[in-house]
């Protein structure tokens, strides 16, 4: 795809921000490290530590990965909050970011030789998800044998990325009992995207995951606020936006309230037999989500239209289609991702794993289903032909509906790695006539977990300097979860709080229009400070302009960490992101937070490359 075809597209993203025109300022003074200009603007630094969100087991220090059997497919996920997203795990030796005494590699070999850890497969992705299967099928080694092992996740905070590095215990049993692998599923935070997958262990597949009422749970759901107040849920996708696979046990989404949210989950096998729970004391396991309150978005994916036709009784074979275009940050060149393949998820439905090569993969010629990939500098393009979702209901079981909220997953990587993974909760609107339907998504308020999405960064090295400055502009796309407190005060913001890099933050006063923030202070274009700020609520289009801010200073929340293009020893870094929009108070409404890679040419960094 020519430079001015990728243009053209992303303009049609509606991520274009045609309504904002501004340059660069070109520095006429020197500011040291040292400037003081404008100190009371100082914001508070927004930026939140790093920590695993998978809860520990009772009594220790270790993470809880549940129980899995010698030899049994496992699938469990590691996962973490706070720092500069987007976040990659390892365990690995072999990775310069695993920072542990314990890879998982070397835990295994540890087992006890009876089990045949030499024949284990288990790997940890960059997303955090654990695969594979440890020792050989029905391998004895007594009723539970810890595999502890340390797991590494680094964030994205530039060129000096947070870490944080903490041990994992997956509890080994050779148990024959149908039950449930865990207790506990991972911490979440309101509007992030959220993975996690229930497991059992033994029975006789396939399984059928249900959430069923108790004695204490009428409807099997109940969310518990911070002060104590428990509230039945009705609505597993709607109230909580949770979506769970019944034939596998994923859970995915984008959690819409904080609280602990409890349910209980039933499990059946072909047999009909009910799992117990993993201590054996009920049928059925009673798990929990701790939902932490978070006013911050951020998204790695933008879904920009969807459209589904399908036909439940298709007179001559299947013929649905899917027609997917989204806005992804993939973090690196378009090359770099050779030989991975791309897999797209709506709901139930799992399409074919597409190979790319160039930015460009296909099923091979007259497949069915069909399957085509278009991935380049920031838009992903996917069709798919001659599906047979319509029959088998895996997007959509009850054509009467108008509409239908789901989940929608990109993943990217190999049957062995993982690069990339971001999620979407998407309200869809729904036609129908007889027993064929079409299915609808654009952008826009039918995002109902909302995100914070970069689109483009742009830095400017100051040639006055005698050390690196450089001054920034950083186009976004924010959208409010409808109907959520954000939206609703939206009215009250009164400043914008920037933050770039490791350390530079700084606040701005805003004028609120009601449905547009624009700069509401007049500021010298080369003081390291923010000069402009703008956001359109409708469209979603926001910006931020800076000064010439410096790499590093004595002066608190001043520096960047970010070298000038020409000096640096790097071509490419990351390029951290916070956007706070507080009111009068300093209370923090709602906002965004993300990294995107720059890359550097000349004296200029730009977050997209020919």
């Amino acid at each position: 795809m020519g430079k001015a075809v990728k243009q053209t597209f992303l303009l049609g993203l509606l991520f274009a921000m045609v309504g904002f025109s501004y340059a660069l300022a070109t520095s006429t003074v020197v500011v040291t490290n040292s400037a003081t200009a404008n100190v009371e603007s100082r914001g508070t630094n927004g930026r939140n530590p790093l920590l695993f969100t998978t809860e520990f087991v009772p009594g220790s220090t270790d993470h809880d990965l549940g129980d899995a059997a010698f030899g049994s497919s496992i699938l469990r996920w590691a996962r973490a909050k706070g720092g500069t997203p987007p976040h990659r795990f390892s365990s690995d030796t072999g990775n310069t970011e695993f920072q542990g005494k314990v890879p998982l590699a070397t835990a295994i070999s540890a087992l006890p030789a009876v089990v045949q850890p030499s024949t284990s497969t288990a790997v940890l992705l960059l997303t955090g998800r654990l695969q594979g299967a440890i020792g050989a099928l029905g391998a004895s080694a007594g009723t539970n044998v810890p595999l502890r092992f340390d797991i590494t996740v680094t964030d994205s905070r530039g060129d000096t990325p947070n870490t944080k590095t903490e041990t994992f215990r997956l509890n080994m049993v050779d148990s024959s009992v149908f039950k449930f692998g865990q207790s506990t599923l991972n911490d979440a935070v309101t509007f992030r995207a959220y993975f996690d997958k229930v497991e059992v262990i033994a029975g006789q597949g396939p399984y059928t995951f249900s959430i069923t009422p108790t004695p204490t749970m009428t409807t099997g759901m109940t969310l518990t606020d911070s002060s104590g107040n428990v509230t039945a849920i009705n609505s597993l996708l709607d109230d909580m936006g949770f979506f769970l696979n019944a034939k596998t046990g994923a859970i995915t989404g984008r959690p819409l309230q904080a609280g602990l949210f409890a349910f209980h989950l039933d499990c059946t096998d072909k047999a009909g037999t009910h799992a117990k729970s993993r201590d054996l004391s009920i049928v059925g396991q009673l798990l929990t989500i701790s939902i932490e309150d978070n006013p911050r978005l951020s998204s790695d994916l933008f879904s920009t239209k969807i459209d589904i036709n399908g036909d439940t009784n298709p007179p001559k074979g299947n013929k649905d289609t899917i027609k997917y275009s989204g806005a992804i940050a993939v973090g690196d060149n378009t090359s770099s991702l050779d030989g991975n393949s791309v897999t797209l998820f709506i709901g139930n439905y799992t399409s074919p794993s597409v190979q790319i090569t160039g930015g460009k993969g296909s099923t091979p010629k007259g497949s069915a289903p069909s399957m085509n990939v278009t991935l380049g500098s920031g838009f992903l393009k996917i069709n798919i032909g001659n599906e047979g979702f319509g029959q088998t209901g895996s997007i959509l079981s009850d054509i009467t509906q108008t509409q239908s909220v789901l989940p929608v997953t990109v993943s990217i990587g190999t049957a062995s790695t993982q690069v990339f993974l971001a999620s979407e909760l998407l309200r869809f609107n729904i036609k129908a006539k007889g027993t064929k339907f079409q299915m609808s998504y654009k952008f826009g308020p039918g995002n109902i977990g909302g995100g914070f999405f970069i689109t483009s960064t742009q830095g400017k090295d100051d040639a006055k300097a005698a050390t690196d400055f450089d001054a920034w502009k950083s186009t976004f796309v924010l959208l409010l979860p409808p109907n959520s407190k954000a939206q609703k005060n939206f009215g009250t913001v009164k400043n914008i709080v920037t933050g770039i890099g490791t350390d530079f933050t700084n606040s701005i006063g805003v004028i609120n229009s009601g449905s547009k923030l624009g700069t509401g202070e007049k500021r010298n274009p080369t003081d390291p400070v923010v000069t402009k700020v703008g956001l359109d609520n409708k469209s979603g289009k926001g910006f931020v302009q800076t000064g010439f801010l410096p790499k590093t200073s004595t002066t608190q929340n001043l520096a960047t960490s970010i070298s000038s293009a020409a000096n640096s020893t790097k071509k490419k870094t990351r390029f951290p992101l916070i956007v706070q929009f507080k009111d009068a108070n300093g209370n923090e409404i709602f906002g965004g937070e993300n990294g995107i890679t720059i890359f550097a040419k000349g004296t200029t960094w730009a977050s997209k490359t020919k």
